[in-house]
C-alpha cells in the first residue's frame, strides 16, 4: 500500500484543503499591521509612486509593490492593510497552485497540509512588505500551468520576471531543460521572455538611485558572494564605511581603498561571531521541518531514475537546488534565501513521497519528527545567545537524523516486501 494513494477527489476537495489550511495560518500567524523595515521600506516607497527614490537593485521588483498601490487606489485601502491584503491572497492561491499540482501527480490532497505548515511559510507571510510569498505564488502558478500548457506558463515567467531578478534562474533550468528535450521553439521563447522582462526592469532601474556602493550592478553582486561567504559559513564579519549604518560593528582594522572600489573607500574587520554559522546551519535544518532529510534519502537512492521523472519534476528540482546551493553566499540573511528552495520540497518532494510504502508506527513517528522540527523554528531568534542558538540547531540536526533513519527503515520495508512478492511469485508452479 503507498503512503500516497491516487487521489480519487475531485478538485474542489483540493481546493478547499487549501483554503482551509491558509485560512489557518492567516489567523493564527497574524503578524498585525506594521510599519515596514529593511528593504521592506524602499518597496512600500515604490508602492507610493516614488521607485525613483530607492536603490537600483530594489526598484526592478516592481510588480508586488504596484499590486499593493492597485489595491490600495481601488478598494480604496490604506497602503499598509494593502500590503497585508495582498500577501493574504497570495498565500491563499500559493496553497491552491500547490494543492493542484499534487492533485496533478494524482496525491492526496491531504498531504498539503504537512507539507506547508512549516516555519517557512510563517515567515513568508509574516513579511508582507517583501515580494517573497507575491514571487512563490507566482511560482506555483507557473508549474501549475505549465503542467497543462508549456505556453500558458509563459505569460507567468513574464511576471515573474518583474517581481525579482532571481527569477533568471528559473529561465536558465529551465531553458536548459528545453535544450534537452530539443524544444527548440520553446527554449527561445523562454530567452525571449527573460530578455524582455530584463529590458522592462532597467527602465525602473536606471531610473532609480545608483546603489550606494558607487559600483555597478555586476561589480556588486559578484563582491557580495566572498562577503557572505565569509559571514555566513565562516563566521567573519567585514565592514565598509558605505556600510556602515547597516553593520552593527566597530572594525578592529581598517584598510583605505580609496579610488579602487567606487564610493567605497575604507574595508574593515569586525571579528569572528560563531553564532552566525549556527545561524546558517539553522536556515538549512528548520525552516522547512524535516523535509530536507527525507529529500536527501530519497535522492541518494533514487538518483538514477532522475531522468525517468516529468519536465516538472526536473525542473523544480534544478531551480530549487540552485536556490538551496546559493542562499548562503548571496548575502547576509540565509535564513530568508533559504526559502527559494521551497519548489525542492513542496514541488519535486511529493513526486518522491510516492515511492515510500505505508508503515502506520514509523509515518507517525516520522511526522512527529517533522512536527517537533518545525516546532524549533518558533524557539530560535537572531537575537537570541549563541548558547540557546546551539541547542536549537542541534536538536534540529538530531531530529533530521532520526527523520533520515526512520525513511531508510520505510524504504528497507517496502525492498523487503517486493522482494517477499518476487519470492513468491517464482514459487508459485
Amino acid at each position: 500500500m503507498e503512503i500516497l494513494v491516487k487521489s480519487k477527489y475531485p478538485v474542489y476537495v483540493h481546493v478547499l484543503v487549501a483554503v482551509s489550511t491558509g485560512v489557518l495560518i492567516v489567523v493564527f500567524a497574524y503578524p498585525g499591521i506594521y510599519e515596514p523595515y529593511m528593504d521592506g521600506g524602499a518597496y512600500f516607497q515604490m508602492a507610493q509612486g516614488h521607485p525613483e527614490m530607492t536603490y537600483n537593485y530594489y526598484a526592478g521588483r516592481m510588480l508586488h509593490p504596484f499590486a499593493a498601490r492597485m489595491l490600495a487606489n481601488v478598494v480604496p485601502l490604506e497602503l499598509h492593510r494593502a500590503f497585508f491584503v495582498v500577501a493574504v491572497v497570495s498565500l491563499l492561491a500559493f496553497f491552491v497552485f500547490l494543492s493542484l499540482y499534487i492533485r496533478k501527480l494524482n496525491l492526496n490532497p491531504a498531504l498539503l497540509t504537512p507539507l506547508v505548515c512549516v516555519p517557512a511559510t510563517i515567515t513568508l507571510y509574516r513579511a508582507y512588505y517583501f515580494q517573497d510569498l507575491f514571487h512563490a505564488m507566482l511560482v506555483a502558478g507557473f508549474f501549475v500551468f505549465y503542467s497543462y500548457s508549456i505556453w500558458a506558463a509563459l505569460p507567468l515567467l513574464f511576471l515573474l520576471h518583474l517581481t525579482r531578478e532571481s527569477t533568471i534562474l528559473l529561465s536558465a533550468w529551465l531553458a536548459v531543460v528545453c535544450l534537452r528535450r530539443r524544444a527548440w521553439a520553446y527554449a527561445l521563447s523562454v530567452v525571449a521572455v527573460a530578455a524582455i522582462g530584463a529590458g522592462v526592469t532597467s527602465v525602473a532601474v536606471h531610473a532609480a538611485l545608483p546603489n550606494k556602493h558607487g559600483i555597478n550592478a555586476l561589480e556588486m553582486y559578484v563582491l557580495k558572494v566572498p562577503y557572505a561567504f565569509c559571514y555566513n559559513i565562516l563566521g567573519l564579519v567585514f565592514w565598509t564605511d558605505t556600510n556602515a549604518s547597516t553593520i552593527s560593528c566597530a572594525p578592529k582594522w581598517i584598510v583605505n581603498v580609496a579610488g579602487h572600489l567606487g564610493s567605497i573607500h575604507q574595508i574593515g574587520f569586525c571579528g569572528f561571531r560563531p553564532s552566525l554559522i549556527l545561524a546558517t546551519f539553522g536556515a538549512f535544518l528548520i525552516p522547512f521541518g524535516v523535509e530536507p532529510a527525507i529529500f536527501a534519502y530519497l535522492i541518494r537512492e533514487r538518483w538514477r531514475t532522475f531522468l525517468k521523472h516529468g519536465y516538472g519534476f526536473q525542473i523544480a528540482f534544478g531551480y530549487g537546488a540552485m536556490c538551496l546551493v546559493l542562499a548562503p553566499v548571496i548575502g547576509p540573511a540565509p535564513g530568508r534565501y533559504i526559502l527559494y528552495a521551497w519548489p525542492l520540497f513542496w514541488l519535486a518532494l511529493p513526486e518522491l513521497l510516492k515511492s515510500l510504502p505505508f508503515h502506520r508506527p514509523l509515518t507517525g513517528v516520522l511526522m512527529a519528527l517533522h512536527a517537533a522540527t518545525s516546532l524549533l523554528g518558533f524557539l530560535s531568534s537572531d537575537l537570541a545567545p549563541w548558547h540557546q542558538k546551539f541547542m536549537v540547531v542541534s536538536m534540529a540536526g538530531m531530529l533530521n537524523v532520526l527523520a533520515y533513519r526512520c525513511v531508510s527503515k520505510l524504504d528497507a520495508a517496502k525492498k523487503r516486501e517486493r522482494r517477499s512478492q518476487i519470492e513468491q511469485t517464482l514459487t508459485e508452479p
